[in-house]
């Protein structure tokens, strides 16, 4: 509950995250003043995760359950660099192996905001670029298509152009080539870094047998050489 000096308790924080209308910046930063003053921090994670996972095990794009993913996110995102811990280990290693495709689509979804959330110039420990990278890499081939399409989008900022064995886009040009799905070739399409080693394969794409494909396509190969 909301204390005399503004803070808040973690399930209440859930539930006004529910609802849109709430002040998210205030939610956030009532529940950081409660967290900075806490000595065991392991409580806190869990009982967030605890919450967390509520959201987690719905597929369908229910504004309230967007609503919560979001403040999850922005959470998050308030510290300067994510806390690395357990459940953090559980949340984006274990749980995209999930049985339920509804929390592989989820844990996608969460990494594709916090990755998309952090400053252009931001630094990923890179024990953790590698966890992220590898579980993505996995579920880009998911048999759900709006799961490859989150973690598509979630690997956007995985991207070394400069290398040229750089799994992400060997991925993309794979989906580009093989995904049967015209939603998942359209995201990835959103997302590709152009290089000399890409810019053929988007180019492949401007025949497509989906119009809306051919069209990005389009766009993305001309803005590329203009």
């Amino acid at each position: 509950k909301m204390t005399a000096d503004n803070e808040i308790d973690i399930k209440e924080a859930f539930q006004r995250a529910q609802n849109g209308h709430n002040n998210r910046a205030k939610l956030v930063a009532s529940l950081k003043s409660r967290y900075s003053k806490l000595e065991d921090k392991a409580l806190f994670h869990e009982e967030f995760v605890h919450y967390l996972k509520y959201a987690m095990i719905v597929y369908k794009r229910e504004p309230v359950v967007e609503n919560v993913i979001e403040f999850a996110t922005r959470f998050a995102m308030s510290f300067q660099s994510l806390p690395r811990t357990e459940e953090e280990e559980e949340t984006s290693g274990i749980s995209h192996k999930a049985n339920s495709h509804a929390v592989r689509f989820r844990v996608c979804q969460l990494i594709n905001k916090l990755l998309g959330s952090m400053a252009e110039n931001a630094q990923i420990d890179d024990d953790l670029f590698d966890h992220i990278h590898q579980a993505m890499l996995v579920r880009v081939t998911d048999k759900f298509p709006n799961v490859r399409i989150q973690a598509a989008l979630a690997m956007t900022r995985l991207q070394q152009p400069k290398d040229p064995d750089c799994p992400t886009i060997n991925a993309y040009m794979m989906i580009l080539e093989n995904d049967s799905n015209a939603e998942v070739r359209r995201s990835v399409l959103s997302c590709i870094a152009m290089s000399p080693r890409t810019l053929p394969k988007v180019i492949k794409r401007t025949r497509d047998m989906k119009e809306n494909v051919r069209k990005l396509a389009y766009q993305v190969a001309t803005t590329a050489v203009t």
